[in-house]
């Protein structure tokens, strides 16, 4: 009953087209948005008017309190069905797009802890001049690729990308297959950032949201909005989730630095450092 109560009022919410003419109900700058939404998927602007409406009342799932994933899948998968002549990659994105939002929505924000540092000795406090990173400009995407090569390393060597493939920050199986381009690389320079910003202590919130806006340049890059609005609101829905993980559940990556994160030390105070803790960069691993 639960599961019928919840598709019924997502009809209602939903409720494409209707008996409105043909995208009358888009003023004209959504029409520009549906313009390009055809191009990009090659359908009729009818069609890709259907799309937009889902993307963007996706969210209001928001009005069924307490969802669960399956809830929020279930209802996604229903009105994806709607979409006349969407091919199975751009629905499975549209879904994930939707279930994204919803869970989201659902998600009950946890009290962050304190960001108080901690000093204790990690590890020797290296002299500045020890530590030497070299740069290989451009590398992809118009970001650098940095490599620690000192007679001490830095920070930059403790920085391993996206983590590990699976409960990264504890995000379950399932989630982290709504994240592919999480696992895929695409973000790997915004994780990068966040790596070196978590481990030389800049603060966690503003780790945090140099995360999200990092991820978010890059979705602008890989899939420019006036090209790919489907696939930019895809990637920016991958990294609304992955940086609400980080959010509520990165204490304790935050707190275990693996080095004295002082200034002074070549660690977190060498001249490169200080600038790869606020932008998004590849590092080269030996």
């Amino acid at each position: 009953m639960r599961i019928q109560n919840i598709l019924t009022t997502a009809l209602f919410i939903f409720g494409f087209a209707n008996s409105e003419s043909c995208n009358d109900r888009f003023n004209p700058e959504e029409l520009d948005e549906i313009n390009t939404i055809s191009n990009e998927i090659d359908v009729s602007t009818c069609i890709a008017g259907d799309v937009y409406d889902y993307m963007k009342k996706a969210h209001e799932f928001n009005i069924l309190n307490n969802l669960t994933e399956e809830e929020c899948h279930i209802g996604c998968m229903n009105e994806a069905t709607k979409l006349d002549d969407i091919n199975e990659a751009t629905s499975a994105v549209l879904v994930n797009i939707c279930e994204i939002n919803c869970i989201l929505e659902n998600t009950e924000d946890v009290p962050a802890k304190s960001e108080g540092v901690k000093f204790e000795k990690r590890a020797d406090c290296d002299h500045i001049t020890d530590a030497n990173i070299s740069i290989e400009e451009n590398f992809r995407n118009g970001y650098n690729r940095y490599e620690d090569n000192g007679i001490k390393e830095t920070a930059l060597s403790h920085v391993n990308g996206c983590g590990p493939k699976e409960a990264v920050f504890g995000i379950d199986n399932e989630t982290m297959k709504k994240i592919p381009l999480l696992l895929d690389g695409t973000f790997e320079p915004a994780c990068n950032m966040h790596d070196i910003c978590y481990v030389c202590q800049i603060g966690k919130s503003t780790c945090d949201t140099r995360f999200k806006n990092g991820m978010n340049e890059i979705c602008d890059k890989v899939y420019p909005k006036k090209e790919h609005i489907i696939k930019n609101t895809g990637c920016k829905a991958q990294a609304k989730i992955f940086y609400k993980a980080v959010d509520l559940a990165g204490n304790n990556a935050y707190n275990n630095t693996p080095v004295d994160p002082r200034i002074k030390c070549a660690a977190c105070g060498y001249s490169v450092i200080e600038d790869l803790v606020k932008k998004p960069f590849y590092r080269k691993y030996n």
